[in-house]
């Protein structure tokens, strides 16, 4: 394992071919960068671009200038040895004669600012005195973890030995002729653009990789300025930096330019003044080279900083550097500056002058001790103060210091990180109080625990479990701690048991159970309760809970069931008793209700239409008295007095039938309603033939019921269709009948029906109707829509069929328009029903 880490942290010095496995096998811990595993981050990611790049580069590292570079760069060494020693060597060692050529560029880039002259150089002789081909090259800080300037990068632009720098001294600016210069400039080998522009800012030649940017051919943009080459956007960009190279000094910028090889890339671009003898700027040496990776790697780097610093500020936890002996406030996040409570102005403060004296002995001790030992310090669950809204509030903080290495191994900061855990470590001790509590409540409640090792099959029991069970040992195996189940419980608990640990469910388990006690023989009935618990990967690892015994709770429950079983159908018999009260009640209840009104209608007569007969008596009787026998007057008085008598006779009798019906016949019988029908028929024969009556009747049913009721019923319902017709039009009666359920009968009633089934009888006629107002009145007895002259009757039919009806536990509606005949809907039950 530790040799896998140790390859990925060394992956950056794969390939690289011959100088790649130079560096791979030199021996590195003999030098102060330490092996390859331990070297900062920018310097893996330099040497990682170096050993894979197509051009020649050189890597100066630290202050001493440690060389590394790649086989395209290796070739100004004369053999495969020089190389070799070359290879990690101080710059100034390995060129002393030549140092002082490099030193001030090298220097002004780790000091911090940009160099005046040319970033590129020749290293002309050895140590022999021999012109050394060197590379000409672009050189470029290299950025530490810090921010600050930890080497130097070399990118060769070309592998002519001839070079123009000022570092160099004048005596090299004389070694070719202007002519020559422009020529080696159209080099199509340089993979770089690489152009010359006149005094009049005209292109007067450009190399290979010009016309490939551009997508232009080898003369096309010969002659033409750069405004009208690039156009005036493009031309706006350029133009400060143009400037700045014709007034003689060397101007150097970065841009992001579109090109016809694609998408748009980054271009480190050098504009270097080309001067006669007399120092004028005559032209300028354009050098543009394609950075698009490294400026990549730069802007990740500092999207990555960024980043980190976002992580950091973002952080739930404080975090802050202590830099230095001085233990310098660096990077402070909201949440320390919060948790130190000593404003937000701390940054860049030594922390020794931000706390408190109470406070700095123990902590600087603590810091200083890190600091000189390089040992990480961590303390948990530390007591401390926290501020709340500028209030000190207790609390406990988890707190590390963990020191920061430079590339020499010294420490140079301590990352702080403290974490408010104050929430947990109160949580904690809630926890351990509610133990403690359940500990006692497992004791009050008699209650036994056990846990089961999945992995071992070891069940470990709590000393009064394992006296509920009749076992002498605390520690048993799953095969034993389930044999004092019952045969028929045990399949039951063993499934509920497995579906408890498999994966994926709650890993709850409950079951009720029956044991045989191992020591007594006893049968008991056990409660258990538990909880499985799964590692990272789902599996269960032990499942754990508690055990009651309820053998006598289950007892006395079984005791009760019994007795409340024996009261409840005891119950039941009586409330069957008392809805069979309560109906025959309700029926009663509903009969005096039907008794009171027709009461109340007998009242009515009696002080009403009976009155009527017995006042014209009277005064007939009167004009008798007083008038002549032989008189017309008297003849006609008789009369009156005749016709009133009869009249009074007929509401009498019509009084005693109605009467009679309110005393319910007990004796029901099967009747056939169409012999009734027939029947009735016939016995209007007179009438039938007189008004050319019609009847249609179909095929009725057989009821159960009172026939003389029945017979009645259909009677003056008939009789009431054979009376009330139009002038003119020959009377028509139609009896049909249908099945209903108890559904349709309460939507007429509105009541609920408990019956199922009724008998539905529909009587239709074409005679004169009524208007619907009247569709209540014309069933109350003596109630009359037309005078006596017009229609002969007491009034009293409907009401004797409405009460028929009724004692059968039916219902009665007529339904009528004028003009236009009438409907009467008779339902009655198939069976006694009762309404709720």
């Amino acid at each position: 394992m530790a040799d896998d880490t140790k390859q990925r942290e060394i992956n950056f010095l794969k390939g690289g071919g011959e100088m790649g496995s130079h560096i791979r096998n030199f021996d590195w811990s003999v030098t102060k960068l330490g092996t390859p595993e331990y070297w900062p981050q920018s310097l893996k990611t330099s040497i990682g671009i170096l050993l894979n790049s197509r051009v020649a580069m050189i890597l100066f590292w630290t202050e001493e200038n440690l060389c590394f570079f790649n086989d395209r760069y290796a070739c100004i060494f004369e053999n495969l040895q020089e190389r070799i020693d070359a290879l990690g060597k101080p710059a100034a060692q390995l060129w002393a004669d030549e140092w002082n050529l490099l030193r001030p560029l090298i220097e002004s880039f780790k000091n911090g600012s940009e160099p005046d002259d040319e970033h590129f150089v020749m290293l002309p002789v050895n140590a022999e005195g021999k012109l050394r081909k060197m590379p000409e090259a672009n050189y470029s800080a290299v950025y530490g973890e810090e921010g600050n300037v930890c080497g130097v990068l070399g990118t060769c632009i070309q592998n002519s030995p001839v070079v123009y720098s000022n570092f160099a001294g004048k005596e090299f600016q004389n070694l070719q002729s202007d002519s020559a210069v422009e020529l080696q400039l159209l080099r199509d080998t340089v993979p770089a653009m690489i152009f010359y522009l006149d005094s009049e800012q005209r292109y007067q030649s450009y190399n290979q990789m010009f016309c490939q940017w551009f997508g232009v051919n080898s003369t096309e943009a010969l002659g033409k300025s750069v405004k009208e080459f690039l156009g005036d956007i493009a031309h706006q960009k350029t133009k400060p930096h143009l400037d700045i190279a014709y007034s003689g000094m060397q101007e150097r910028y970065e841009m992001y330019a579109p090109s016809k090889m694609g998408s748009p890339r980054w271009l480190d671009i050098i504009y270097t003044p080309h001067k006669d003898r007399e120092g004028n700027v005559v032209g300028i040496i354009v050098h543009a080279t394609d950075v698009t990776r490294s400026k990549q790697v730069e802007l990740a780097l500092r999207e990555s900083e960024m980043l980190l610093k976002a992580v950091i500020q973002a952080a739930p936890v404080g975090i802050s550097l202590f830099v230095g002996e001085d233990f310098i406030i660096e990077n402070p996040n909201d949440n320390f500056i919060t948790l130190l409570g000593k404003g937000e102005s701390i940054a860049g403060k030594p922390l020794v002058s931000v706390l408190g004296s109470a406070e700095n002995d123990l902590v600087i001790q603590t810091l200083k001790k890190v600091y000189y030992t390089g040992t990480e310090f961590t303390a948990n669950a530390v007591q401390g103060v926290a501020y709340v809204e500028n209030k000190e509030v207790p609390g406990f903080f988890n707190i590390s210091l963990t020191p920061l290495f430079d590339s020499e191994g010294n420490v140079h900061s301590i990352l702080s990180v403290s974490t408010d855990v104050t929430e947990e470590v109160v949580s904690r001790k809630k926890i351990e109080e509610a133990e403690q509590i359940f500990r006692g409540a497992v004791e009050l409640a008699e209650l036994g625990t056990w846990n089961l090792d999945v992995l071992t099959g070891e069940t470990v029991f709590s000393q009064r479990h394992a006296e509920m069970f009749g076992f002498h040992r605390h520690v048993l195996s799953s095969n034993d701690a389930m044999s004092v189940v019952e045969t028929d419980d045990f399949e039951r608990v063993l499934d509920l048991f497995n579906k408890a640990l498999k994966p994926g469910s709650d890993g709850k388990y409950e079951a009720e159970y029956r044991i045989i006690n191992a020591s007594t023989g006893r049968r008991q009935v056990i409660h258990a309760q538990g909880q499985a618990y799964f590692d990272k990967d789902g599996k269960p690892t032990n499942i754990s809970g508690t055990a009651r015994d309820i053998t006598i709770e289950r007892e006395l429950q079984s005791a009760l069931e019994n007795e409340v079983a024996v009261r409840t159908l005891q119950l039941q018999d009586t409330a069957e008793e008392l809805k069979r009260l309560n109906n025959k009640l309700e029926d009663a209840n509903k009969a005096l209700t039907r008794s009171n009104e027709e009461l109340a209608q007998y009242a009515y007569v009696a002080s009403h239409d009976l009155q009527e007969p017995l006042r014209k008596i009277r005064l007939f009787s009167s004009l008798l008295k007083d008038g002549k026998r032989d008189s017309e007057s008297y003849n006609r008085s008789v009369d009156r007095i005749s016709f009133a008598a009869e009249r009074m006779s007929q509401l009498i009798a019509d009084l005693l039938d109605f009467s009679r019906l309110l005393q319910q016949e007990a004796v029901m019988q099967p009747v056939n309603l169409n012999t009734v029908a027939n029947s009735v028929w016939n016995d209007f024969e007179l009438v039938v033939e007189e008004k050319g009556a019609t009847a249609s009747i179909s095929q009725l049913p057989e009821i159960h019921a009172v026939s003389i009721q029945i017979n009645q019923l259909f009677y003056n319902l008939i009789s009431n269709s054979l009376k009330f017709t139009s002038e003119g039009v020959k009377p028509h009666i139609s009896i049909d009948w249908e099945m209903a359920d108890g559904l349709e009968a309460a939507s007429h009633t509105g009541q609920l029906m408990t019956f199922e089934k009724y008998y539905h009888i529909i009587f239709k006629d074409n005679g004169i109707g009524f208007d619907t107002q009247h569709s209540d009145q014309i069933f109350e007895i003596f109630k009359r829509l037309h005078g006596q002259e017009s229609y002969e009757g007491s009034g009293i039919g409907l009401a004797l069929c409405r009460r028929i009806v009724a004692n059968h536990q039916g219902f009665l509606f007529a339904e009528s328009e004028p003009g236009k005949g009438s409907a009467f809907h008779v339902y009655i039950p198939v069976q006694k029903f009762t309404v709720l």
